[in-house]
């Protein structure tokens, strides 16, 4: 697989048959969420299952690798930070970085949309994410798959 520089460690140029499996397997899944599909594309979680915005973070995101420039695989969060309570109000796979696409779930229990712009994935997160940058941010994180 071709690989990339990143933080001295190497990384995937494009995704992994496994990643474009869990995909494929996500779009039969229902009753999950963003987060839940998302963790589970990119191997955080063994199940595409419902998981909670308020839990999301201290429970998945905290533990992996937050890094300033996206990767293919990485996942991208439309984080919310609340006088220090945050959550993790949208989420998705970065399947391209050139130009940056996202694989997502559309809300709960909707459709999962593969390979669209990060200003589509992130709906009205991307347009708060810019404009009130004192509580809303869009991160990016290596799930442990990919470290």
């Amino acid at each position: 697989m071709a690989t990339t520089q990143l933080l001295g460690q190497q990384k995937p140029a494009k995704l992994s048959s496994v990643f474009l499996e869990r995909i494929r397997i996500s779009k039969d899944t229902l009753g999950s969420n963003c987060l839940g599909t998302a963790l589970f594309i990119s191997g955080e979680v063994k199940s595409d299952d419902h998981i909670n915005v308020e839990t999301a973070y201290p429970l998945y995101f905290k533990r992996m690798l937050r890094v300033n420039t996206p990767v293919p695989g990485c996942l991208v969060a439309w984080v919310v930070d609340l006088e220090n309570r945050i959550s993790v109000e949208h989420c998705g796979v970065v399947t391209s970085t050139e130009p940056t696409l996202v694989t997502f779930r559309r809300g709960s229990a909707g459709a999962v949309m593969e390979d669209k712009p990060l200003d589509i994935a992130g709906g009205s997160y991307t347009e708060i994410a810019r404009t009130h940058k004192d509580f809303c941010r869009i991160e990016y994180y290596i799930p442990k798959s990919l470290q």
